[in-house]
């Protein structure tokens, strides 16, 4: 995207860092002097890729985020020195350019400087990330606990209930990490049978089972240099967490199979809906290998402990599925609000975003009324409980648990016939869940 010289000459008199990348190859194409300045008079602009650069990985993924969404950021919080002896923030503000031929382009203006607001302890409000959205004291305590922990190569463990963004956490803070320019890898560690994820996470050598025809690298060696997020960490079998605890302790892995151990350079992230401690004390998760995950936990809040962000919330969902559909955005009625206000929302911001496209969907005018709202938040209970499960289509038994007991008060008879089990039955479901009656 060439600069007009008249235009470059505007650019380079303004006290702001201006940046233009492609959106192909999120080449940077242009820089103006402030922005030479920000980023270091030394930066090649013919090589400006360097993967080892905090700096350079920053403003990428602020690139990545507006071509993907083809939407301008406003406002974005960057921290651009991690290293030195100065912190500096900085606001970035993009726009979207899409341009007559095949390519688009991304224009960022770095437009106010602040001070070390760590070292000063000034409140400056945390980083905005596309799917966490919310202000909230709790989700503005997220926001902070995310800046703070990313800049480090610490273990963190990720504790909520279903839905409330567990991985999209994982991802803010392997975004705004020394890491950010790795891959950053994600594994469903509830997916997969013991012996399938062993392979799945640290590889295996040809010959070292029934249908291993070839050598396969591992998830770790994948991530090298990244970010692995170990999901659902509460369901890995024993063998597999000897495993893992010494890929965490001693930085190597063994493929299934193989007799060499490979030196690893990866950031662990894990999350769960489990309550581990419970499950240490059951023996049935290893107390060491617990406290190496967890060096630091943070706890994602439930939708219901944050309700003055779930209006928020489904506008910019209405927004969100306006863009992928090409439809105009539609407005909530205050019948519409009152309802997903009082609703008790037990599968948190994943059923907020669910029902939003269902309402989306059904309705032909330009508003959302309550009648094209799912039927569990119309028909719920007085106290905003979700009505018997027979209205859902759940997607694990777990979930269909969950929602049973929750509708019918943690009444194990009534929810357990609901559920066309044996009370017992369901008291063995419960334990293999890590669930517990709640008084």
């Amino acid at each position: 995207m060439p600069i007009p010289p008249y235009i470059a000459d505007i650019f380079k008199q303004l006290p702001f860092g201006i940046i233009i990348a492609r959106c192909s190859d999120y080449f940077f194409e242009y820089l103006n002097h402030k922005a030479k300045e920000i980023l270091g008079f030394g930066f090649d602009l013919k090589n400006n890729a360097d993967k080892h650069s905090p700096r350079v990985g920053r403003i990428t993924q602020l690139v990545q985020e507006t071509c993907l969404k083809k939407h301008p950021i406003q406002n974005f919080l960057l921290d651009l020195d991690i290293s030195g002896s100065e912190s500096t923030v900085w606001a970035a503000s993009t726009a979207f350019v899409k341009s007559n031929k095949d390519d688009s382009y991304v224009l960022i203006v770095l437009h106010e400087r602040a001070a070390d607001f760590r070292k000063q302890n000034v409140s400056v409000a945390a980083p905005k990330f596309e799917s966490l959205v919310g202000e909230s004291d709790v989700m503005k305590k997220l926001n902070s606990d995310i800046l703070n922990v990313a800049q480090y190569q610490t273990t963190v463990l990720l504790y909520g209930e279903t839905g409330t963004g567990k991985e999209l956490v994982a991802r803010a803070i392997h975004a705004l990490s020394p890491r950010s320019q790795g891959p950053f890898v994600p594994v469903n560690c509830s997916a997969l049978t013991s012996s399938l994820l062993e392979s799945e996470l640290f590889g295996h050598v040809k010959g070292g089972f029934t249908g291993a025809y070839k050598d396969r690298k591992g998830r770790f060696e994948v991530a090298q240099g990244g970010t692995i997020f170990l999901d659902e960490v509460g369901t890995l079998s024993p063998s597999v967490q000897v495993k893992l605890l010494r890929a965490l302790q001693e930085r190597i892995i063994e493929r299934v199979g193989g007799e060499d151990f490979l030196p690893i350079d990866v950031r662990v992230l894990s999350a769960t809906n489990r309550n581990l401690s419970e499950l240490v004390q059951r023996r049935e998760f290893r107390e060491d290998l617990f406290y190496r995950l967890k060096v630091i936990q943070i706890d994602l809040p439930p939708l219901r402990e944050r309700k003055s962000d779930i209006i928020m919330l489904a506008e910019y969902f209405l927004e969100k599925l306006a863009r992928y559909y090409n439809r105009p955005v539609l407005r909530i009625s205050k019948a519409a609000k009152k309802l997903l206000l009082n609703y008790f929302w037990p599968g948190n911001v994943r059923e907020l975003e669910n029902a939003v496209e269902h309402a989306m969907i059904l309705t032909t005018g330009s508003t959302i009324e309550p009648q094209f709202l799912p039927p569990e938040i119309r028909f719920m209970k007085s106290d905003g409980m979700p009505p018997p499960p027979s209205f859902y289509d759940l997607r694990s038994e777990e979930e269909k648990i969950s929602r049973a007991l929750a509708a019918f008060g943690y009444n194990m008879t009534k929810a357990a016939e609901s559920l066309n089990m044996h009370r017992t039955t369901l008291w063995r479901k419960m334990k293999e869940y890590g669930m517990t009656k709640k008084k």
